[in-house]
């Protein structure tokens, strides 16, 4: 479904007949739901025969039609729901399935309904995500973020990153007794604030050359003024960061969503739509 016929014909109807144009609009999105919920869930039943609750289906479709109907599938180079009823569905991108997916390497722990743990030593969830090809994440425009499940406060310890030999590049590393730290497409300079938990939706955004901010739960806490770089050729890591090829900086927080994607994204209205899904399978804190 084209973006700009889904919402041109709504806004133009929407002068002339409001109830026109907003049954036109439930049923474009109804469509488009249907058309992403059906990619994702073949692009799962390829990779597993585990059969998938209509229940479990139900939250995942409602899900999409939240993405669809803010406009933030559009907005989305890779959205993971790892908190999955098996590790086949939850290493899909629920945006852009039939793309590369993630892989666990050297077997991090699943939990069902939980999501993924590093051992602290070698294993992480690669996302197959080159930060330096995008599309929708592009050097002044982008963003990126994962769901912690776990309360810690280890320092050095990076739960989604990505950084070039120069230690140039986009991390999160959420504490709770000493400052949560975040890095976005930038060269060294990290935001350092007091989160007073190291639970919750942690993301990053920018959408110009001098300036990023992050946030907690779709709040922001702090903007930091750091120049952006171009981004390296290199994938997004979840359990550690990935230093110019090589996985480092550990940690053994359980993750249960993540995602890159454009600057544009309404931080508070991706929270919203990730927390009530995490709720409903009861992975949420």
């Amino acid at each position: 479904m084209n973006k700009g016929l889904y919402t041109g014909v709504s806004k133009g109807l929407l002068k002339n007949n409001s109830g026109l144009s907003k049954g036109l609009f439930n049923g474009l999105v109804n469509i488009q739901t249907n058309v992403d919920v059906s990619s994702y869930f073949s692009e799962y039943q390829y990779y597993s025969t585990s059969v998938i609750p209509l229940s479990q289906k139900d939250i995942y479709k409602r899900t999409f039609r939240s993405l669809v109907a803010s406009n933030i599938i559009y907005e989305v180079d890779r959205l993971f729901i790892f908190a999955g009823i098996d590790a086949n569905i939850s290493l899909t991108s629920l945006i852009n399935p039939s793309l590369t997916r993630a892989t666990a390497v050297n077997n991090p722990t699943f939990s069902q309904m939980l999501g993924y743990a590093s051992n602290g030593s070698n294993s992480y969830v690669n996302s197959q995500f080159n930060f330096g090809v995008g599309p929708k994440y592009t050097r002044n425009n982008n963003s990126f973020g994962v769901y912690s499940r776990t309360e810690a406060s280890v320092g050095g310890a990076v739960l989604m990153g990505v950084r070039n030999g120069s230690l140039e590049g986009s991390t999160i590393n959420p504490r709770n007794t000493t400052p949560l730290t975040s890095a976005l497409n930038n060269s060294k300079t990290a935001s350092s604030v007091d989160a007073g938990t190291s639970k919750g939706w942690f993301t990053t955004a920018r959408t110009n050359s001098t300036s990023f901010q992050l946030y907690r739960n779709g709040v922001q806490l702090q903007s930091v003024l750091a120049s952006s770089f171009a981004p390296a050729s290199l994938n997004f890591y979840f359990g550690c960061s990935n230093e110019n090829g090589t996985a480092g900086l550990f940690s053994t927080r359980q993750f249960s969503a993540g995602y890159m994607g454009s600057g544009n994204i309404n931080q508070m209205t991706l929270f919203d739509i990730v927390q009530t899904h995490l709720h409903a399978i009861g992975a949420s804190v």
